[in-house]
């Protein structure tokens, strides 16, 4: 769960709920956290996953009860648009930051669709990618992006991530300049945040500094550079902690001619999409929530459960667990049923129109003896560890549609289902 999330709670009769929001350019995660704090009346509001202050797209929060279900929210796949500029490889691997490299002459121009093409496929599938060096993983407690920003070389090590499918949906070339002006020695000690909303905020500074102090006129920064370069404007499928910016910086590898992020838009999460999104004005006009049943049909295998049922599980009781009971989202599948992978597309197709990687087939509703595998989620949480992969977890709903909990095995006692997560009051 976000660090921004309050501890899981909510006081009795405080709104409770999912928040699907657009994120526009320019505002942190954490900025809309705070705005929806001050819509909802309440600090009881976290987000399931960060967004880069450049980018848009869906970011989804939760409100009062509902922070907990952000525990099984953070590890579900995520599908974005951007697009990607050959030609220039930069410090920050998106456009804020400055080039760092520039290809050769020539060398964009001598970009065959086949060799870029072949690239993609390379990067589609299991792979090990190491995450952007201006991330915000610690690194012997600094982020690495302020280890960068101020001058130090880091390099993070390889994970593994999934892309589930990398689709070139349209490609054109262009001269210009690339990468953004280098950052002067105070933006880099305030920890490198070139983008604000004009709010007097001013980075490392205290409140009444920022108000008494005159801030000095930055010096005239130095023009990027002009390079010849190819945009390709794409669609990635990615599991969850897969860097899309590292997807361009590698391509550009390794296609000889450096590469960098200019655009991101988040478009899912999961079953959500970014067209079910609200913007932050049309949430200030009304302001208006998911239902957290409605939410668990989505994500999770449904148990309805009788009155005493609900009872137990409100009082955190475990209940026996019959599997011909579960309900399923559409398309929803077992570890143990696994669809195959998609097929790989084929190097010979144009950079406008690289085939997509086929869609899994769906599956029909599966028979299952024992629970399904859980979303997978952080570990930052109580909820989150019951939540594990290999896991089980199941929304247990009450006859009006109210999700009363998430049940995960009782390790103590088989065939039961117990609560890891109490979203109903007992009574």
């Amino acid at each position: 769960m976000s660090a921004d999330a309050a501890q899981p709670g909510g006081a009795p009769g405080e709104p409770a709920g999912l928040v699907l929001v657009d994120k526009p350019t320019d505002w942190t995660s954490h900025d809309v956290v705070a705005r929806l704090r001050r819509l909802a009346g309440t600090k009881h509001v976290g987000h399931a996953g960060t967004l880069d202050p450049a980018a848009t797209g869906l970011l989804i929060a939760g409100v009062g009860r509902a922070t907990r279900l952000l525990t099984y929210l953070v590890g579900l796949d995520k599908t974005y648009e951007a697009t990607i500029r050959l030609g220039a490889a930069t410090l920050t691997d998106d456009a804020e930051g400055e080039a760092t490299s520039l290809a050769a002459p020539g060398a964009v121009a001598a970009l065959t669709r086949a060799r870029v093409a072949q690239a993609v496929v390379a990067l589609t599938g299991e792979i090990l990618q190491a995450p952007s060096a201006v991330s915000a993983i610690k690194v012997n407690g600094r982020r690495a992006y302020a280890r960068v920003r101020s001058g130090e070389a880091v390099k993070l090590a390889p994970r593994p991530v999934t892309v589930a499918s990398f689709d070139i949906l349209d490609a054109r070339r262009g001269l210009g300049p690339v990468g953004g002006a280098p950052m002067d020695p105070a933006e880099a000690a305030a920890g490198g945040r070139r983008r604000g909303r004009g709010r007097g905020h001013v980075s490392g500074a205290s409140g009444a500094a920022a108000a008494s102090e005159p801030v000095p006129e930055p010096a005239p920064a130095r023009p990027a550079p002009v390079t010849e370069w190819l945009d390709l404007d794409v669609r990635v499928q990615v599991s969850s902690g897969t860097y899309v910016r590292a997807l361009a910086r590698d391509l550009g590898q390794a296609l000889g001619v450096g590469g960098h992020l200019v655009a991101l838009r988040r478009t899912a999460v999961g079953p959500f999409r970014v067209s079910e999104a609200l913007t932050l004005e049309q949430l200030a006009e009304s302001f208006r929530l998911w239902d957290m049943g409605a939410a668990a049909r989505r994500l999770f295998p449904v148990l309805e459960l009788d009155p005493a049922e609900a009872g137990d599980v409100a009082h955190g009781r475990p209940i026996p667990f019959v599997p011909t009971r579960l309900a399923f989202p559409p398309g929803f599948a077992p570890a143990s049923a696994a669809p195959p992978r998609p097929a790989t597309p084929q190097a010979t197709a144009t950079p406008a129109a690289v085939p997509a990687s086929a869609s899994p087939p769906r599956q029909a509703t599966p028979q299952v003896t024992a629970p399904p595998a859980a979303v997978p989620a952080s570990s930052a949480d109580p909820a989150a560890r019951e939540a594990k992969p290999g896991r089980a977890a199941i929304a247990a709903l009450g006859r009006d549609g109210t999700l009363v909990a998430i049940l995960v095995p009782d390790p103590r006692r088989a065939g039961r289902l117990r609560p890891a997560a109490v979203f109903a009051p007992a009574v």
